[in-house]
């Protein structure tokens, strides 16, 4: 468990937002998606709904996307362990891990724990806002690729410690060239 005490997603998300939750709207999302009122939900499920909230109406994102940034704040407000995401796309648990290290790196801070949990909200949000996702998406991007032997003797002549550094010296010789012709 990260904290010691549920947050409550009306009181605490507004200090996230800057202003208040509109209980109306985060009870309609509650009862589209989980077909309960707020009354009844789990904080956990409150949380989630509040991400769907945000997402959608002051992001928005796409479903996909929705959807990750809901399981991602429900998550780590009710203190889940790692791997409870949606699965949706391949790159969440990637998004887990980070968000574990922003844990980190807050809770080693000698703050109250309720502005821990605000500055790991709003962090978890800020990855996801303003196209934020797609730009981390594209940073952890892992091409795979299978090489002939005489590529792959190729490759080996290319300075580096590592393939990480060779397939970097690789792509600058490349914009060093300016090779843009096709083979």
């Amino acid at each position: 468990m990260f904290w010691n005490k549920e947050y409550n997603v009306k009181e605490v998300g507004g200090k996230i937002l800057n202003e208040p939750v509109n209980e109306e709207k985060l009870n309609n999302v509650l009862e589209q998606n989980f077909s309960t009122p707020i009354q009844e939900c789990s904080n956990s499920e409150q949380w989630a709904a509040f991400g769907i909230l945000i997402g959608q109406h002051y992001f928005n994102l796409n479903i996909i996307y929705t959807n990750s940034l809901a399981a991602m704040l429900s998550g780590f407000a009710s203190g889940l362990p790692q791997s409870y995401g949606t699965e949706i796309y391949l790159k969440e648990e990637n998004i887990e891990n980070l968000i574990i290290d922003m844990y980190k790196d807050i809770n080693s801070k000698i703050i109250p724990e309720e502005e821990k949990f605000i500055q790991l909200m709003e962090q978890i949000i800020k990855l996801y806002a303003n196209g934020n996702i797609q730009a981390y998406e594209k940073a952890a991007y892992r091409v795979t690729t299978y090489i002939t032997y005489t590529e792959n003797e190729l490759f080996e002549q290319i300075p580096g410690l590592n393939n990480h550094e060779k397939m970097q010296n690789l792509l600058n010789s490349y914009h060093e060239y300016n090779i843009t012709e096709e083979w």
